[in-house]
């Protein structure tokens, strides 16, 4: 019996709405199309990193199948065979029948069976499809150097280099070997006057490399240098530095002569240009400790002076520069005023064949007050055909040290221009 003033609370139904079998199929078919997106977008994503994850996802994705191919053919434990590369080139090839990728491997397996003629046709048809196959770009490469076509394969590497930097790795070492070529060199030149982009590049590795220098400025001079923009300022003076350093004055005056840089003939106390350009050709200041030197000019085209001083007990080289010269008699000329003078203090300059490293001449110690002028004659050999011409300086015993300014500085003779 119920219990009065009591009543049995209902219980809430909970109503699933009944759909119709036409909305299930529409979600059934869209999440099947969502599926097959995803696996499509898969498949793109790891069709090359990844091929045999791509081919679970999409079984005839093109690019996988071409993919897969590459793999069989690099593995050395277990190659495929000409016959499986071709079939398997014909399967991707069937899902897309421009792949440059899947007909440069039915290039592959045709050559591996003997079929060269075949072969080549594949190959040249694959470049037509796409430069940007490196596998087979390097394929052209190798058939151009095996027809001892040294021009053609220069060619080859410079579409190889714009189309695919991921080469640089493989093609720069070979390049830069290469350019010991004159045949070559010239060919590189007609090339770099089109200032290609990896060109930047390439200077890079060979500087980095540390040799080869001399053949990439002889090559680089053979285009007319590099073109006077900031953007090519550092490298210019890099390479300008290197060959310096390595000593090598031919290469180094030929490429100077092939974008004028006239301070390699001059002793004039230049400023370095507003474009950077030619900054190791120029009057070097040595910066040693307690040794000061610095250029003062009005504008950039215009020859200014040089400010030097050194601390008492302190001596070394100010300043120096590098000359182009040939052999014969010359007479250097400066104009010079000292106005501090300690006790041994003094300023000096000195003519130092490059090449050899030897002393040619060496001036009078100057300390005393004033004006001078420094005139003085000295021969250079055969052997010698760049100089440095270096401001030597001592701050002497006494407190007040050296202060000085040379006005101009000049050589005359059959300076190399």
């Amino acid at each position: 019996m119920r219990r009065p003033g009591r009543h049995r609370k209902k219980r809430a139904r909970i109503t699933i709405p009944r759909i119709g079998w036409r909305p299930a199929v529409t979600i059934l078919v869209a999440g099947i199309g969502a599926y097959f997106s995803f696996a499509h977008s898969i498949a793109a994503i790891t069709a090359s990193s990844s091929p045999n994850l791509a081919l679970r996802f999409s079984p005839g994705n093109a690019a996988a199948l071409a993919s897969k191919a590459d793999e069989r053919m690099a593995d050395t434990g277990h190659p495929a065979r000409p016959i499986t590369l071709f079939s398997m080139a014909q399967h991707s090839l069937r899902n897309e029948p421009t792949n440059p990728r899947a007909i440069r491997i039915a290039a592959v397996a045709q050559e591996l069976l003997g079929h060269d003629a075949r072969a080549s046709q594949l190959y040249q048809l694959s470049n037509r499809f796409s430069r940007r196959e490196l596998g087979n770009q390097l394929f052209l490469l190798e058939e151009r150097v095996a027809a001892g076509d040294g021009v053609g394969a220069l060619r080859q590497y410079d579409v190889i280099l714009r189309t695919s930097p991921s080469g640089q790795a493989t093609l720069f070492p070979i390049l830069s070997s290469a350019l010991e070529d004159p045949a070559i060199r010239a060919e590189f030149s007609n090339i770099a006057r089109a200032q290609p982009l990896w060109l930047k590049q390439f200077i890079l590795f060979v500087l980095d490399q540390g040799k080869g220098q001399a053949d990439l400025a002889l090559a680089l001079a053979e285009a007319g240098g590099l073109p006077a923009d900031p953007s090519y300022a550092t490298y210019e003076n890099a390479l300008f530095t290197q060959l310096i350093e390595a000593r090598n004055f031919p290469a180094l005056e030929a490429y100077a002569r092939s974008v004028k840089a006239t301070p390699l003939y001059a002793l004039k106390f230049m400023p370095p240009g507003t474009k950077g350009r030619f900054q190791p050709l120029t009057w070097q200041a040595m910066q040693p400790t307690g040794i000061g030197a610095a250029i003062e000019s009005t504008n950039q085209r215009t020859a200014g002076k040089i400010y030097v001083s050194a601390d008492p007990d302190e001596r070394g080289v100010a300043a120096r520069k590098l000359i182009v010269v040939k052999p014969g008699r010359y007479t250097f000329e400066a104009v010079q005023a000292i106005s501090a003078s300690g006790r041994d203090a003094a300023m000096q300059w000195q003519a130092i064949c490059a090449q050899q490293q030897t002393i040619l001449w060496t001036s009078p110690a100057e300390s005393r007050l004033g004006r001078i002028i420094v005139s003085q004659s000295f021969d250079v050999p055969e052997a010698c055909t760049a100089l440095w011409i270096d401001l030597n300086v001592a701050g002497g015993a006494s407190e007040g040290g050296l202060e000085a300014i040379v006005k101009s500085a000049a050589l005359r003779g059959s300076v190399g221009q």
